[in-house]
């Protein structure tokens, strides 16, 4: 199995290849960058349209591949209360399958740099010293004091995805 995934992280790289390789054997995980087509710091239905958006860009820009995988984070406002959360699409070139992420909440100085305009990577960055926190434990992994790191957030929102590929007869794939 070829499987794109639509980022230059690393993170995301390893998050989709421990998913899909305990999910179908062995795997090939390409990475590629593509444009989300949604600001970088999205909100709401952004978020979901960007992980759709980078599913079908990479796998149009990448030969003979079964997947292409978009991941996306950004905040939802779920009762009035900002939630960071992971959007993951896998696409097939002909459906989307989406899962999320459990969701977590930010101090409320790190939700007012956001809404003035930064982007949480350099925020984070800031706030914790640690330089491209999103490519090694991310947000996650700082505020949650190491208890969970951002592969493993990441891969919940992968297998999230793959729950109906995972179970085609019962969802019609």
């Amino acid at each position: 199995m070829k499987v794109a995934v639509g980022s230059n992280n690393p993170v995301k790289k390893q998050a989709a290849h421990n998913t899909f390789s305990k999910v179908f054997g062995e795997v090939e995980v390409i990475m590629r960058r593509v444009d989300s087509g949604v600001p970088s710091q999205p909100r709401g239905d952004a978020v979901v349209a960007g992980a759709r958006q980078r599913a079908e860009r990479v796998r149009a820009s990448v030969s003979n591949v079964d997947f292409g995988v978009g991941i996306e984070s950004g905040l939802f406002d779920v009762f009035g209360v900002e939630l960071d959360i992971q959007v993951c699409s896998v696409f097939d070139g002909a459906r989307h399958t989406i899962g999320t992420s459990p969701g977590f909440t930010y101090p409320i100085s790190v939700l007012n740099q956001i809404t003035a305009g930064r982007e949480v990577g350099h925020i984070m960055e800031q706030l914790s010293g640690i330089k491209r926190i999103g490519q090694k434990s991310g947000a996650v992994g700082y505020l949650s004091k190491g208890l969970i790191d951002r592969t493993y957030f990441t891969e919940l929102c992968v297998i999230m995805a793959l729950i109906p590929r995972m179970n085609s007869e019962l969802y019609g794939l």
